[in-house]
């Protein structure tokens, strides 16, 4: 990004009608491509501007005008939205405010969404003749409990329409940019996928609608690319904590994506988090989904508990799945690792037996094996040049 003069930068903030032509003119110097224009002013206004949390909090609203966004420094999306038109309009790029029902934050399991009363603003840019979908406020950052984290992305920069209406309902049809708009109907029948899961190129592999009927348990697919990982995590209307429901999911990774499996304590709504990341990140999963399930009855069947990629260790469990395991009976454990230098099945704290890689699959590795009662159950594995360091990448826990 150009570096802006001392001048603009005093001023921006404070002269917003005598700065703005000024800041846009050195963001955009020299920049002939449209599309880096847009992505410019998208990043200054993600970087320099602050959703209004406590305005949010308190049932305000703050005055949206795009000189009182950046005097104010903060804003709702409408402030966002028509601060990158302002800016567009100054860099010659045709930029339309776009109002609407926006699907994101505090949506939860079973909420009932009123399509009529609109609660977000994004906009359209055109671009070789061809509008584009951009929602700067959330490739900002995003609300946390009470308090408004910074987080850039551009999960909604130049998003598919096809994906952006999934979380975008626009008040006016012709603005979902799809040769057969959506009515209100089916949009509410969407799955609430968000910005994330598109961007980094995965879709629903099992067809899913909003709160889809089954059984005792489901099981569906996603289809990933090899460089993106994928969680899922079981929720419930009202659930504060994340681990309570640890064990009723399970992702089986194979060349299509991702195998979602999971099982419901009981009958009712339900709700499975899809957590995504890059496998180059060592940072945090990042939600990219909410699907909906209402379950007809519940089990007491869990899964073992699987690290898919720790330390460089990539795993496939292929069973056994679920937990906890017959105590004295006799199983054929079998793994697929890549990245290991050697894997073995723990039972209990003193006993330790290698699990043999096939010879025509050197990366998946088995053994048969009978585990007593209580005892603790692990699949552990080594990476080269670990000296005796171990990872627990199965975790069956105690009978």
């Amino acid at each position: 990004m150009a570096t802006v003069p001392e001048e603009i930068r005093q001023t921006i903030f404070t002269q917003p009608d005598t700065a703005a032509e000024p800041l846009v003119r050195h963001l955009v110097a020299g920049v002939s491509d449209d599309f880096l224009k847009v992505k410019i002013l998208h990043d200054w206004i993600a970087d320099n501007i602050d959703y209004d949390i406590d305005t949010y909090l308190a049932g305000g609203t703050p005055e949206s005008s795009w000189q009182a966004t950046l005097t104010r420094r903060k804003a709702f999306c409408q402030g966002y939205a028509d601060l990158l038109q302002q800016f567009c309009k100054l860099a010659s790029v045709p930029c339309e405010t776009v109002s609407g029902y926006g699907r994101g934050y505090g949506f939860s399991v079973g909420q009932q969404e009123t399509l009529g009363r609109g609660n977000h603003a994004w906009n359209a840019v055109m671009i070789d003749k061809k509008w584009r979908l951009v929602d700067v406020t959330w490739d900002a950052g995003n609300i946390e409990g009470r308090a408004y984290r910074k987080q850039y992305n551009t999960a909604y920069l130049f998003a598919d329409p096809q994906g952006f209406v999934y979380t975008h309902f626009p008040e006016d049809a012709r603005w979902q940019l799809l040769d057969r708009p959506l009515s209100a109907e089916e949009f509410k029948a969407l799955p609430f996928l968000e910005g994330r899961f598109f961007s980094q190129g995965l879709r629903l592999s099992t067809p899913l609608r909003r709160m889809q009927p089954c059984g005792e348990s489901i099981q569906f697919s996603i289809a990933a690319p090899d460089d993106v990982l994928v969680m899922a995590q079981l929720d419930a209307p009202g659930n504060t904590d994340a681990d309570k429901f640890a064990a009723r999911t399970q992702v089986r990774r194979d060349c299509n994506g991702a195998n979602v499996l999971v099982t419901f304590p009981a009958a009712g709504p339900w709700g499975v988090k899809i957590l995504t990341k890059a496998r180059k990140d060592r940072g945090l999963y990042w939600q990219a989904g909410l699907l909906e399930f209402n379950a007809s009855a519940g089990t007491p069947w869990t899964f073992a508990e699987t690290f898919s990629s720790v330390s460089g260790i990539d795993s496939f469990l292929e069973g056994p799945v679920y937990a906890p395991l017959p105590a004295d009976k006799p199983q054929e454990f079998k793994i697929r690792v890549r990245g290991a230098e050697q894997v073995q099945l723990r039972v209990g704290e003193q006993k330790w037996i290698p699990m043999q890689a096939a010879a025509s699959e050197p990366e998946l590795y088995t053994v048969t094996a009978a585990a007593p009662a209580e005892a603790h159950v692990q699949i552990v594995a080594r990476p080269p040049h670990a000296g005796n360091t171990y990872w627990t990448i199965v975790d069956y826990g105690k009978k």
